[in-house]
């Protein structure tokens, strides 16, 4: 059985918005919820645990931390992206 770590976070602006990243052991991949269906989002990592969170001031800022192998990587999007490297490092 393969053990998945995930995490989720939402906002709401005008819609529920809902992003859940799993990670399968060696990737976190995004799936992303917009009030018409679910659809895997842009976010693919290297990581084996991740967790998120989000604000929303005139747009979606997401932050989402990626750890492997001991290191943990932020990666952000803010507004309408794209995914960026983060200045968090541990």
């Amino acid at each position: 059985m393969t053990s998945k770590n995930t995490a989720s976070t939402s906002w709401i602006d005008g819609a529920i918005r809902i992003r859940v990243y799993s990670s399968d052991g060696t990737n976190v991949t995004e799936r992303c919820w917009d009030g018409s269906g679910w659809y895997t989002g842009a976010f693919k990592q290297a990581g084996e645990v991740t967790s998120v969170t989000s604000w929303f001031a005139s747009g979606p800022f997401i932050r989402v931390y990626v750890s492997k192998g001991g290191v943990t990587t932020e990666y952000c999007w803010d507004k309408n992206g794209p995914w960026y490297k983060g200045a968090y490092t541990g």
